[in-house]
């Protein structure tokens, strides 16, 4: 899909600054809380390339002053501007002081128009070129205003949103099946390992079923992009639920080669022992190996004794949301946001495993789940890489 081409004949287009299609609206307040808003959207509630903002927190307790926003709004991320967040809200509220609130114009383009410029690859190019900072950098408004863009006549518009918002519901629909999906894989989860009764089950520790335990290394990577014929350590991000992102990864410098260690093995359980209290104990079991791939010392590789478990039966018990919820609660940090699991308190967590036989009836059921998954998660990430595509021959 990423590889289809559309024709536009710029000919005619008119070369418009940003400041002629939107402006900076700017209003704060300074309790939130009594506002009479109840949603927040800070940083963390952007998703990258996304063109609508969804995710939101509540104003209560909030005490930090905030920008107010309206629905039709676009909220652009100023702060580490090579994330690429910007968004358009369909919702009233107020949101944090790192974000601009832009507002459409309507003499030059169509409502929802701007939200498409704003992800373009164009004007991250140009924030990222234009942002200041030492610690953490930022864009203003007065330097993107004046950026150029090309732009199409109202009924070209008209036609590129309609594509758009064809591809929107598109998307909108792969992520409640892929929502659905993952509400059925917990039910069963929590049905078939914890409350069918006509099962047995053999209390182990964790320790009296896996024959190896292994770590990888810390090393300075440099900043550039993953390529064929490089290595690369993962990073804590790779492993997120139960999802291996392989791309999430560190370029190591050729000097720094033989302090590796841990490459990903196929069979083994990658096991997050270090995250925030919601990611900690992330898990995946391999069924691939990535020899130019090595593990940080956050991230465990685990082998199992498969003479008594299914290795991906083991993984399919560690990633169930109780069994998530008991990893956690072993967790331990000064710092609220990073928590860690010592792999002393880890081996001796018990865990019940049926037999083999039922291991692999259970495994059959929840393979066929995990395909649901897998097949909504590809069709998701096709669908924003063909957005991203159109979006980018645009301008």
């Amino acid at each position: 899909m990423t590889k289809q081409v559309l024709y536009f004949n710029k000919e005619k287009w008119k070369s418009i600054p940003l400041g002629k299609l939107a402006y900076e609206f700017s209003e704060r307040i300074n309790d939130p809380e009594k506002s009479g808003f109840t949603r927040f959207v800070g940083l963390e509630h952007f998703i990258s390339g996304d063109l609508k903002i969804i995710k939101y927190a509540s104003t209560k307790g909030l005490v930090s002053a905030a920008k107010i926003f309206k629905s039709g709004d676009i909220l652009f991320a100023r702060r580490n501007t090579y994330l690429k967040r910007a968004s358009q809200v369909d919702f009233s509220g107020v949101c944090s002081g790192d974000a601009f609130v832009l507002r459409e114009k309507d003499e030059y383009i169509v409502p929802g128009f701007f939200s498409l410029i704003v992800n373009s690859d164009l004007i991250w190019k140009f924030a990222n070129s234009n942002s200041e900072g030492t610690m953490s950098k930022r864009v203003k408004w007065r330097d993107l205003e004046g950026l150029n863009f090309l732009i199409p006549s109202i009924p070209e518009q008209k036609g590129i949103m309609a594509l758009i918002n064809a591809l929107e519901i598109s998307l909108t629909l792969s992520h409640q099946i892929l929502e659905k999906a993952i509400i059925l894989k917990d039910s069963f989860t929590q049905q078939t390992l914890f409350k069918d009764e006509s099962v047995e089950r053999k209390k182990y520790k964790i320790g009296d079923i896996i024959s190896n335990v292994v770590a990888g290394t810390s090393i300075n990577c440099e900043k550039h992009k993953f390529e064929e014929g490089d290595k690369g350590i993962l990073k804590t991000s790779s492993i997120t639920g139960d999802t291996f992102v392989y791309e999430e990864v560190k370029v190591v410098n050729p000097e720094h080669y033989e302090k590796l260690k841990c490459n990903v093995k196929e069979g083994c359980i990658l096991f997050n022992r270090k995250n925030t209290k919601q990611l900690v104990g992330s898990s995946k079991y391999m069924d691939k190996s990535y020899e130019n791939i090595y593990l940080p010392d956050l991230i465990w590789s685990i082998k199992v004794d498969d003479k008594v478990v299914i290795p991906k039966f083991l993984w399919f018990y560690l990633s169930s949301k109780k069994v998530r919820e008991d990893i956690a609660s072993l967790s331990n940090g000064t710092n609220a946001s990073m928590v860690n699991i010592s792999q002393k308190q880890f081996l001796k967590m018990p865990v019940f495993i049926p037999s083999k036989a039922q291991q692999k009836i259970y495994l059959k059921e929840f393979e066929s789940i995990e395909e649901i998954i897998y097949d909504s998660q590809v069709k998701i990430k096709r669908i924003k890489a063909l957005r991203k595509a159109i979006i980018n021959q645009v301008f």
